[in-house]
């Protein structure tokens, strides 16, 4: 996939369970974006979560969110529909996410 040339790509971070798949898998969750600098909506989004349909349905929840501005509706959606064992990482990796967001657009000015 070709992304726009005012996209930026960032990752997010997390702990997990130590018994959470992705723990014994990847020791750690991350949640990388793809992201427009000027409207700091999110075009793109994966994550290592061991299941397709995981990484698929997080995809869903996330693409056309505003990480910047809108991470209280980012997090909201997950908390109202993302029931597996890496919801708590995810909404941290979200916040993560969205600290190296603004840590890029401050860099910027």
């Amino acid at each position: 996939m070709d992304y726009p040339e005012n996209t930026v790509y960032l990752v997010g971070h997390a702990k997990v369970a130590s018994d959470n798949p992705i723990s014994i898998s990847y020791g750690i969750f991350f949640l990388p974006f793809v992201v427009d600098l000027h409207t700091h909506q999110i075009v793109d989004v994966s994550c290592n979560a061991i299941l397709d349909i995981s990484r698929d349905f997080v995809r869903s929840l996330l693409v056309g969110c505003d990480l910047l501005d809108g991470l209280d509706e980012a997090i909201h959606r997950v908390r109202s529909r993302y029931f597996g064992s890496s919801q708590k990482a995810l909404v941290a990796a979200l916040r993560d996410a969205n600290g190296r967001l603004r840590d890029i657009l401050s860099a910027q000015q």
